[in-house]
């Protein structure tokens, strides 16, 4: 939780007040929505990440609070269309990645994937036939990556009740939602996939540049490189994430160099070397504006 309500100065206040203002952490802090005492963490460093100020909640909240991961993962479960979301039980969900999948492009796929698996993907305009579905499903997956986003340090709460299904395996939120300083992880897990296991997966990330493709006339998305690494010959390994869109999804959605945004979709990968270095790409051509969530 990035507010709470302060009781000392009866308003809503941020966690990044309350870092500057220590006498704040003595009064009572309360949940906006559900009034439940919750308590300030400063800023800090966790596993060579670093966390920004947040509240954490003293018990659990109501169900019908907005931060109850089960109360709203429910509530998105009964809204969800063709069950691509519902509930195993009381506490846990399924989400069905294959329906995005399909509708993505994956009916197709043998024998027609247009993106390359050396250094480039190379981005076109197609768009698939079942753009209604798709826009249902993608729905559900941005309201999931969004509760995802405002439950914040308890995003570990949704992560444990929500099981993946791709063509009846199960896949681990760790191999599906990857964030900045974990793009070495998500390259490496794509690369091994093989080619009838892919499956599209979710990037977070910050925009660096914006740039225009000439020769294709689209445009390609640059985030800021991840935490970077070195393989076994001990070259520096950069990763270098991108994301592909046309002139009309650009405008739409109205992205900045700046923004946080979440993406979900199939990625490839290939390696540029340069002057002792390797960048490796992380790369996908966007199909619907809904398959990116500015956070």
């Amino acid at each position: 939780m990035k507010k709470a309500f302060s009781e000392v100065l009866d308003k809503v206040v941020s966690a990044e007040e309350v870092s500057k203002n220590e006498s704040l952490k003595q009064s009572v802090l309360k949940c906006i929505d559900c009034g439940i005492p919750v308590f300030h963490r400063k800023e800090h460093n966790r596993h060579k990440s670093f966390v920004s100020a947040h509240f954490v909640r003293g018990h659990e909240h109501i169900e019908s609070c907005r931060y109850h991961a089960v109360g709203q993962m429910t509530i998105l479960a009964r809204l969800s269309d063709d069950d691509v979301l519902s509930s195993l039980d009381k506490k846990n969900f399924i989400f069905r990645l294959t329906m995005i999948h399909e509708e993505l492009g994956g009916k197709k796929e043998k024998g027609r994937d247009q993106i390359s698996q050396g250094t480039k993907v190379y981005p076109t305009n197609k768009k698939y036939e079942g753009k209604g579905k798709l826009s249902s499903y993608l729905g559900t997956m941005k309201k999931i990556i969004e509760l995802r986003n405002l439950l914040a340090d308890d995003k570990k709460d949704l992560t444990s009740i929500v099981e993946i299904d791709f063509q009846g395996k199960k896949i681990k939120w760790k191999n599906f939602y990857y964030e900045p300083e974990q793009y070495l992880q998500a390259y490496n897990y794509l690369k091994k996939l093989k080619y009838k296991d892919r499956h599209p997966i979710c990037l977070e990330g910050t925009v660096n540049s914006i740039n225009y493709i000439e020769k294709t006339g689209n445009y390609a998305v640059n985030l800021n490189w991840g935490t970077q690494g070195n393989n076994n010959e001990g070259i520096l390994q950069i990763p270098s994430p991108s994301i592909y869109l046309n002139k009309i999804e650009l405008s739409e959605l109205s992205i900045e160099i700046g923004d946080n945004i979440v993406t979900c979709a199939k990625y490839a990968v290939g390696i540029s070397k340069r002057k002792g270095r390797e960048f490796l790409k992380i790369s996908a051509n966007l199909d619907h504006r809904r398959q990116i969530v500015i956070l």
